[in-house]
């Protein structure tokens, strides 16, 4: 939307989810263009380090349900030449009282920025998946 930052924005097949920030606060968006199906701003990020990479994740919460954007890095190899080739992984989670209904992959190279921290609080630990 115009005035906004994006934040987070990932095709999954016909439809999209995405978060930007204006002024302190992030807005969370899914649906098909010029058909939003759900909107919240209430979210939280999570990050993680982990050894040769780490995730970030965007939790967001709407009745009963939690919507969990993800970006994550990890290594893939040990090998002895000291390679460690890093996989890149991003998508949607959808859980309702702790049980993953959906997993979905993002349809291009998304990743959550550090400029997130500037829109939403720093909330709960890495939902592991």
């Amino acid at each position: 939307m115009a005035g906004e930052t994006r934040i987070f924005s990932c095709p999954l097949g016909a439809k999209q989810v995405s978060v930007c920030g204006a002024g302190k606060q992030a807005v969370y968006r899914y649906g098909r263009p010029g058909k939003i199906e759900l909107v919240s701003r209430s979210m939280t990020l999570a990050e993680q380090g982990y050894s040769g990479g780490g995730e970030t994740q965007i939790q967001v919460t709407n009745n009963g349900y939690s919507y969990i954007l993800f970006d994550r890095t990890v290594r893939t190899g040990f090998g002895p030449d000291g390679r460690h080739d890093p996989a890149f992984s991003s998508g949607l989670l959808v859980r309702r009282g702790g049980r993953i209904l959906s997993s979905k992959r993002c349809g291009n190279d998304a990743s959550i920025p550090s400029l997130a921290r500037q829109f939403m609080p720093t909330g709960n630990e890495i939902v592991v998946h």
